[in-house]
């Protein structure tokens, strides 16, 4: 829906603080240029938060676009879903502190890669990943991988989570499918087949490393698009329904009359009005 039919999803404060907290990552990667800056090996542990703060401060003014249609910047998007001011305050701060986090570890790994390396240049590019947002399309498939490493002649897709919880969901098959998926289709567009996944917990600081079976990978994510393909098939909205017996399902016609109405889903108004439009109410449905 959002890569084929360009449906833009519900904006929610936690989509757009990860907008943020990706595209201050993503610059920093890029960007930066070693050879072209005042930072150095004697300063880089005060000047790096120094960049980064201004790359976040950019990125969160700076105008946006959505498949080429301009947007408004993520500080006046924030705005307008905000509670109040203050709520505005504790997620602008809380983005930035995902931030700090996330360079606090990069710049202990930094100091490691500085002690091996012949300088600060060799030492960054040493410790940058070869790919950051790396692109992954075809027919059927598009996604985007956050960052890719290689180290001691291992492959690594890392993809970066802003939110979550490594405590509740630090191993979760749906991220070693999501990890799997990018294995395969970088391993089409590269010939080169990963080792590992990684999910970067950015805010808490933690990672969970998932391995590759090279042996089965390929055949066993092969196997998983082919049968979504078949079962996605249908044009016709009836054969989708939704699953309005969830327990967190917040539609007007969700089974559980106390999570209906609560904030939890950004897609129930789409979803009442679809079900609504397309005569998809369901005949065990009980009002309240």
């Amino acid at each position: 829906m959002k890569y084929k039919m360009k449906f833009k999803e519900p904006t929610t404060m936690a989509m757009l603080k990860g907008t943020l907290v990706h595209a201050v990552i993503e610059r920093m990667s890029k960007e930066f240029n070693p050879r072209k800056t005042h930072i150095n090996a004697r300063n880089y542990k005060e000047e790096f938060p120094k960049y980064m703060l201004e790359l976040f401060e950019d990125e969160l003014k700076k105008p946006q676009e959505y498949f080429g249609r301009p947007q408004p910047s993520l500080y006046h998007q924030m705005e307008e879903i905000a509670d109040d001011e203050m709520d505005m305050v504790r997620e602008i701060t809380d983005a930035q502190q995902i931030i700090e986090n996330y360079l606090v570890l990069y710049l202990m790994r930094f100091e490691q890669q500085l002690k091996k390396a012949k300088g600060f240049a060799q030492a960054y590019y040493m410790s940058r990943p070869k790919f950051s947002e790396y692109k992954l399309e075809d027919d059927r498939f598009v996604g985007y991988i956050d960052q890719v490493f290689e180290k001691d002649g291992k492959v690594i897709i890392s993809d970066i989570k802003t939110g979550g919880s490594y405590f509740r969901s630090g191993y979760s098959d749906e991220y070693r499918i999501q990890l799997s998926l990018y294995c395969l289709y970088y391993y089409k567009m590269t010939g080169v087949l990963a080792d590992y996944g990684r999910i970067d917990f950015v805010k808490l600081g933690r990672e969970c490393l998932y391995e590759f079976n090279k042996d089965t990978i390929i055949d066993e994510m092969e196997a998983l698009i082919d049968w979504f393909e078949e079962n996605t098939a249908s044009d016709d909205i009836a054969d989708y329904p939704p699953g309005l017996k969830h327990k967190f399902c917040c539609s007007k016609y969700a089974y559980s009359k106390n999570s209906r109405g609560k904030p939890w889903c950004p897609h129930a108004s789409w979803c009442d009005k679809h079900i609504e439009t397309n005569g998809l109410i369901p005949e065990d449905y009980e009002e309240e």
